[in-house]
């Protein structure tokens, strides 16, 4: 089988500023390798024609661990792509502030960039809705998945986790979060939010004043944890998510070379769907048309039944390939490993 992409990725002893390095040295990679080799790839592809597909479908099958990769990178490329149209819609023109803050998301919270953007989406999402300007939504967000990564640095979970903690407690439930932040509870975030807004009668908070005073507590509170992510770095936990959302960049970056296969790949296959019913019907007018030359000769137990009977199955043949071998390939670009 012919090589793909072949490279070399240097990891020294000390991880000091490790993961900016292996950052740039993926970088380099997936911007010479990967989209070399997807290029080529896809090139390789279209310009082949039929003998070049069966040798490159051959090639794959016989290669479960291989197609188990690109499934990984594609499927990250894909996701990467929809989230970035995601945050554009969310963010509209705070859009691109947004994607290169998440571009160091990995260095500075452990996140991958489509994590960032994702977590920073969510929140923006929330934030425009319950009143929150462009501008605002677009800081807040930010501020929220910073903190949602030190409040995990410092108490040892997951961000996506402490994220949804804070999540829940805008909209009302703070349980999860108190395990965090033990005082925090409705009465106390109402209070806050009428000392701040100057409102004597918690009926008359917002949703967006509420959400101020969630943020105000969770800050004074958590403050020992604010900055804790960056401070311990070099820490094991947090090596190992610098490494994670690292690795999970450079996937992407290679999926998104890849992606043209997945495109011509998916387009043949739904050419191959759309045709399947038209050849059943040429079928089924040739076999009505032979009964009619052949007379009982054609028709059940007669000496053509076998011949009949076997052009009659080429329609399943061919879906039948579309939902197994074909779905097979399907599975490559759509399925996580």
């Amino acid at each position: 089988m012919a090589e793909v992409a072949s490279a070399w990725v240097t990891i020294t002893p000390s991880f000091k500023g490790g993961g900016k390095a292996i950052s740039r040295e993926l970088d380099g990679i997936a911007d010479g390798a990967g989209k070399s080799s997807g290029k080529k790839f896809g090139g390789g592809f279209l310009a082949g024609g039929g003998r070049m597909m069966a040798v490159g479908l051959g090639a794959l099958f016989a290669a479960p661990m291989v197609l188990g990769g690109l499934n990984s990178m594609i499927s990250g490329a894909s996701d990467l792509n929809e989230t970035v149209n995601k945050s554009s819609v969310i963010f509209g023109k705070n859009a691109k502030g947004i994607d290169s803050w998440a571009k160091g998301a990995a260095t500075s919270m452990g996140l991958s960039r489509e994590q960032a953007l994702n977590a920073a989406a969510g929140f923006g999402d929330m934030f425009s809705q319950i009143g929150f300007s462009g501008d605002a939504a677009a800081k807040m967000s930010k501020g929220v998945v910073q903190m949602s990564a030190d409040l995990g640095s410092f108490n040892n979970l997951g961000t996506d986790d402490v994220a949804q903690r804070i999540s829940a407690a805008f909209r009302g439930e703070y349980d999860s979060l108190q395990t965090l932040i033990p005082n925090i509870n409705a009465a106390r975030v109402e209070q806050e939010a009428m000392a701040t807004t100057g409102k004597k009668n918690a009926k008359e908070l917002t949703a967006q004043e509420k959400a101020a005073a969630v943020l105000a507590i969770v800050n004074k509170d958590g403050s020992r944890a604010m900055g804790d992510f960056a401070r311990t770095s070099d820490g094991v936990a947090n090596k190992q998510k610098i490494l994670s959302a690292t690795m999970a960049d450079a996937k992407a970056r290679f999926g998104a070379a890849l992606l043209p296969v997945k495109a011509f790949i998916l387009d043949g296959l739904m050419k191959l769907i759309e045709f399947a019913p038209k050849v059943g019907a040429v079928i089924g007018g040739m076999v009505t048309t032979v009964k009619g030359w052949f007379g009982g000769a054609g028709g059940e137990g007669g000496p053509f039944s076998g011949f009949l009977a076997s052009l009659t199955t080429i329609p399943a043949k061919i879906q039948a390939f579309v939902a197994a071998d074909g779905q097979a390939l399907v599975t490559v670009y759509e399925v996580r490993p």
